[in-house]
C-alpha cells in the first residue's frame, strides 16, 4: 500500500509529485523483493474539496501514475476502490450517529455512490483483448 495524500506535504504539491512518490517507494522496495511488486492499494480520494481532493486530482494522479508506472513483468498497481463507500466515513468512530473523523474515507471509487463514473474512471485505458 503506497497513499502520498498521508505525506505531510501532499496537499499542496502538483498532481504529478503524488504519481511520483509511488513510483519512488517502488522503486525502493523493489531491490529488495524476490519477484515481481504489486502497489495494490494507492490513490486520491475524490472528496472533500476542503481537504484539497477532487475528481480532476483523482484523475490527474492516475494518469500520471499510468504514465510513470506501466503495467509489466516486474512492477504494476492496482486502482485503489471501484465504489465510493458513504460509510466508511465513520470507520474510526465506533460511535452511532457521530461526526465522520476522515470524510476522505467515502470517496476513494472510481464510480461514486451511486454508481456514476468519475472522470478517471472515464479515462480508464481499455482491456486488452
Amino acid at each position: 500500500n503506497v497513499h502520498p495524500i498521508f505525506q505531510a506535504w501532499f496537499r499542496d504539491a502538483p498532481d504529478s509529485a503524488a504519481a511520483q512518490f509511488v513510483v519512488n517507494v517502488l522503486s525502493k522496495l523493489a531491490p529488495l523483493a524476490c519477484g515481481p511488486m504489486l502497489v495494490k492499494e494507492t490513490g486520491v480520494p475524490t472528496a472533500p474539496a476542503s481537504e484539497g481532493f477532487s475528481e480532476a486530482r483523482q484523475a490527474a494522479f492516475y494518469r500520471e501514475l499510468r504514465r510513470l508506472l506501466p503495467p509489466g513483468g516486474t512492477q504494476a498497481f492496482a486502482y485503489f476502490a471501484a465504489f465510493d463507500a458513504p460509510w466508511r466515513a465513520y470507520d474510526t468512530t465506533g460511535v452511532p450517529g457521530a461526526p465522520a473523523v476522515h470524510p476522505e474515507e467515502a470517496h476513494w471509487g472510481l464510480y461514486d455512490e451511486t454508481r456514476r463514473p468519475k472522470v478517471a474512471a472515464r479515462e480508464l485505458p481499455p482491456l486488452a483483448q
